[in-house]
């Protein structure tokens, strides 16, 4: 998958965009393939380096898709949103096409 990676803490030229792994949910988590994110002045401030180390995905909000839940409560194609849980700090976030999520972070609806 491809994903906005943070290069090296500074300016938004910072911000490569990279061949990735695409993430593998564990436990509690679902994969969601991202289609919207949000950009906010915390991502600035994690970019910068002012929030110290971060994760090399940035992104704390994303609505997508659920592209693999392992406990089968969310179906495939299911509309979540999600935000916050460590995403971008100490779990790579939504600047990427995939980002694993905690499925109790989420929002559901219905199709």
């Amino acid at each position: 998958m491809q994903a906005m990676v943070i290069n090296q803490f500074g300016g938004p030229e910072q911000l490569v965009l990279r061949d990735f792994p695409t993430p593998v949910p564990e436990h509690g988590e679902v994969l969601i393939k991202v289609k919207a994110l949000g950009i906010n002045r915390a991502e600035l401030y994690m970019r910068k380096g002012l929030f110290g180390e971060v994760t090399p995905v940035s992104g704390i909000e994303c609505v997508g898709q659920v592209e693999n839940d392992p406990s089968g409560t969310l179906r495939h194609g299911q509309t979540v949103a999600t935000i916050t849980g460590g995403m971008g700090r100490t779990r790579n976030g939504s600047y990427a096409e995939y980002t694993c999520h905690l499925a109790k972070k989420m929002a559901r609806f219905c199709q």
